[in-house]
Protein backbone atom coordinates (compact mmCIF):
# COMPACT_ATOMS: atom_id res chain seq x y z
CA UNK A 1 0.00 0.00 0.00
CA UNK A 2 2.75 2.36 1.13
CA UNK A 3 4.74 1.62 -2.40
CA UNK A 4 1.31 2.85 -4.76
CA UNK A 5 0.84 6.05 -2.42
CA UNK A 6 4.47 6.23 -2.92
CA UNK A 7 3.81 6.11 -6.61
CA UNK A 8 1.06 8.29 -7.09
CA UNK A 9 2.93 10.97 -5.18
CA UNK A 10 5.69 10.45 -7.51
CA UNK A 11 3.63 10.68 -10.46
CA UNK A 12 1.31 13.48 -9.18
CA UNK A 13 5.07 15.25 -8.54
CA UNK A 14 5.90 14.63 -11.91
CA UNK A 15 2.75 15.68 -13.73
CA UNK A 16 3.40 18.85 -11.54
CA UNK A 17 6.85 20.20 -12.41
CA UNK A 18 5.90 19.06 -15.92
CA UNK A 19 2.95 21.51 -16.13
CA UNK A 20 4.90 24.12 -14.50
CA UNK A 21 7.52 24.01 -17.28
CA UNK A 22 5.39 23.69 -19.98
CA UNK A 23 3.60 26.94 -18.91
CA UNK A 24 7.00 29.21 -18.20
CA UNK A 25 8.30 27.61 -22.06
CA UNK A 26 5.09 29.08 -23.27
CA UNK A 27 5.33 32.03 -21.53
CA UNK A 28 8.91 33.16 -22.76
CA UNK A 29 7.39 31.76 -26.45
CA UNK A 30 4.63 34.30 -26.03
CA UNK A 31 7.17 37.03 -25.05
CA UNK A 32 9.31 36.55 -27.87
CA UNK A 33 6.59 35.95 -30.18
CA UNK A 34 5.26 39.66 -29.47
CA UNK A 35 8.94 40.78 -29.40
CA UNK A 36 8.77 39.41 -33.01
CA UNK A 37 5.50 40.81 -34.33
CA UNK A 38 6.17 44.07 -32.69
CA UNK A 39 9.83 44.63 -34.20
CA UNK A 40 7.78 43.44 -37.80
CA UNK A 41 5.88 46.01 -37.24
CA UNK A 42 8.69 48.62 -36.09
CA UNK A 43 10.16 47.92 -39.27
CA UNK A 44 7.41 49.44 -41.37
CA UNK A 45 6.01 52.68 -41.84
CA UNK A 46 3.34 54.94 -43.47
CA UNK A 47 2.78 57.93 -45.54
CA UNK A 48 0.60 58.64 -48.39
CA UNK A 49 1.87 56.36 -51.09
CA UNK A 50 2.78 53.08 -48.82
CA UNK A 51 1.62 51.75 -45.04
CA UNK A 52 3.11 49.40 -42.89
CA UNK A 53 1.97 46.03 -42.13
CA UNK A 54 3.98 42.12 -42.55
CA UNK A 55 5.28 40.63 -45.14
CA UNK A 56 2.85 37.83 -46.37
CA UNK A 57 5.92 35.32 -45.47
CA UNK A 58 6.33 36.86 -42.20
CA UNK A 59 3.03 36.54 -41.37
CA UNK A 60 2.31 33.00 -42.87
CA UNK A 61 5.17 31.95 -40.80
CA UNK A 62 4.08 33.49 -37.52
CA UNK A 63 0.46 32.51 -37.45
CA UNK A 64 0.38 29.69 -35.50
CA UNK A 65 2.30 31.05 -32.87
CA UNK A 66 0.29 34.18 -32.92
CA UNK A 67 -2.93 32.39 -32.49
CA UNK A 68 -1.46 29.38 -30.20
CA UNK A 69 0.25 32.05 -27.91
CA UNK A 70 -1.10 35.37 -27.42
CA UNK A 71 -4.07 36.43 -25.71
CA UNK A 72 -7.06 35.92 -27.86
CA UNK A 73 -8.01 39.14 -28.34
CA UNK A 74 -4.46 40.40 -29.07
CA UNK A 75 -4.34 37.70 -31.56
CA UNK A 76 -7.17 38.62 -33.15
CA UNK A 77 -5.90 42.13 -33.59
CA UNK A 78 -3.02 41.45 -35.24
CA UNK A 79 -4.33 38.75 -37.17
CA UNK A 80 -7.06 41.44 -38.23
CA UNK A 81 -4.59 43.75 -38.87
CA UNK A 82 -2.54 41.73 -41.22
CA UNK A 83 -5.96 41.21 -42.81
CA UNK A 84 -6.46 45.00 -43.52
CA UNK A 85 -3.07 45.95 -44.34
CA UNK A 86 -3.38 43.47 -47.17
CA UNK A 87 -6.93 44.48 -48.66
CA UNK A 88 -5.45 48.01 -48.49
CA UNK A 89 -2.77 46.82 -50.48
CA UNK A 90 -4.80 45.28 -53.05
CA UNK A 91 -7.04 48.45 -52.57
CA UNK A 92 -4.00 50.84 -53.64
CA UNK A 93 -2.56 48.77 -56.47
CA UNK A 94 -5.77 48.39 -58.22
CA UNK A 95 -8.41 51.38 -56.84
CA UNK A 96 -10.99 50.89 -60.12
CA UNK A 97 -11.14 47.42 -59.06
CA UNK A 98 -12.46 48.28 -55.39
CA UNK A 99 -14.78 51.26 -56.75
CA UNK A 100 -11.98 54.29 -56.38
CA UNK A 101 -9.06 55.36 -54.55
CA UNK A 102 -8.81 55.03 -50.83
CA UNK A 103 -9.99 57.41 -48.30
CA UNK A 104 -7.12 59.00 -46.77
CA UNK A 105 -8.79 58.85 -43.45
CA UNK A 106 -8.60 55.12 -43.59
CA UNK A 107 -4.97 55.41 -43.93
CA UNK A 108 -5.08 57.56 -40.91
CA UNK A 109 -7.30 55.31 -39.14
CA UNK A 110 -5.10 52.41 -40.02
CA UNK A 111 -2.11 54.29 -38.89
CA UNK A 112 -3.61 55.01 -35.48
CA UNK A 113 -4.56 51.39 -35.12
CA UNK A 114 -1.04 50.38 -35.96
CA UNK A 115 0.90 52.33 -33.46
CA UNK A 116 -1.97 51.21 -30.83
CA UNK A 117 -1.09 47.63 -31.99
CA UNK A 118 2.70 48.28 -31.19
CA UNK A 119 1.63 49.35 -27.71
CA UNK A 120 -0.28 46.64 -26.76
CA UNK A 121 2.78 44.15 -28.00
CA UNK A 122 5.02 46.17 -26.49
CA UNK A 123 3.22 46.06 -23.14
CA UNK A 124 2.57 42.40 -23.58
CA UNK A 125 6.60 41.67 -23.86
CA UNK A 126 7.42 43.65 -21.47
CA UNK A 127 5.20 41.27 -18.75
CA UNK A 128 6.50 39.19 -16.09
CA UNK A 129 7.02 35.58 -17.32
CA UNK A 130 6.03 34.00 -13.94
CA UNK A 131 2.74 36.18 -14.30
CA UNK A 132 2.48 35.33 -18.13
CA UNK A 133 2.83 31.28 -16.61
CA UNK A 134 0.12 31.62 -14.10
CA UNK A 135 -2.06 33.49 -17.00
CA UNK A 136 -1.32 35.17 -20.43
CA UNK A 137 -3.80 37.77 -20.26
CA UNK A 138 -2.78 41.32 -21.10
CA UNK A 139 -2.39 43.49 -18.19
Amino acid sequence: MRDAILLFAGAALAWLFQLVYERSRDSHRSKRGADVVEAELHGTHFSPVSFGGFSAHAFDELFAEIADLLPRDLAREVIGYHLRMKYLEEHLADPEKYGGPVHPAWIAAEKDRRDKLVGRLERYASQNEVLLAISRRER
